[in-house]
């Protein structure tokens, strides 16, 4: 879901995934032994809330889980569906091993290392840059992303300035029209911000 600011705010593009392809998704993680995360407009359904990063993502998100034996029937109107483990490799592998049966019919991309988001194939932050700036009139040469997960790469082809974060991977970095060498922890996106789009030559 693209949002944009307003008062209420406006919804200005939407893609979910369908039903059939969530339910392949869901049967897919559980395969692989991975956790699945399910998110519409307005829930998260997990199926434990002892499961690896609950507490970090509620903390993120500002809000509670909602916890269901059986993600199944809560398929419809699904905005992302989300693979967690706190084994890095296997989620990588798990990465290729859905990206295969679900095909064109969903985007398979891990956002950080223990993250793994399944979303309609439209779903991803290239399409948020065209519609965010189709939305406010303005040309995407005129648009900066910043991002260090490699769901950035797809903004980063349609902006006119992309910057890749230190701690990004070097796939991501290598996507990227700049690198400011600055982490998320050390301030990295405020200096991003002050050094390539401000122009101030802050460090």
């Amino acid at each position: 879901m693209i949002v944009a600011e307003g008062n209420p705010p406006v919804v200005v593009e939407q893609h979910l995934l369908p039903a059939a392809v969530g339910r392949r998704t869901v049967e897919l993680l559980a395969q692989w032994g991975i956790d699945a995360w399910v998110f519409t407009a307005d829930r998260w359904l997990v199926q434990r809330l002892d499961g690896p990063y609950v507490s970090h993502e509620q903390r993120t998100v500002g809000f509670a889980p909602t916890v269901v034996q059986d993600l199944r029937p809560h398929l419809d109107g699904v905005g992302k569906i989300v693979g967690v483990s706190e084994d890095f490799a296997l989620l990588e592998r798990g990465e290729a091993g859905l990206r295969r049966p679900l095909g064109e019919d969903a985007s398979v991309v891990r956002s950080q290392k223990y993250y793994l988001d399944v979303t309609h194939p439209r779903a991803n932050k290239g399409t948020a840059v065209l519609a965010l700036a189709a939305h406010l009139g303005i040309p995407t040469s005129a648009v900066a992303t910043i991002g260090d997960g490699f769901n950035d790469i797809a903004m980063f082809a349609q902006a006119g300035l992309s910057i890749a974060m230190g701690n990004a991977a070097p796939a991501v970095r290598a996507a990227a029209d700049l690198v400011i060498p600055a982490t998320n922890e050390q301030d990295g996106f405020a200096q991003a911000v002050r050094r390539y789009i401000l122009g101030d030559g802050g460090a």
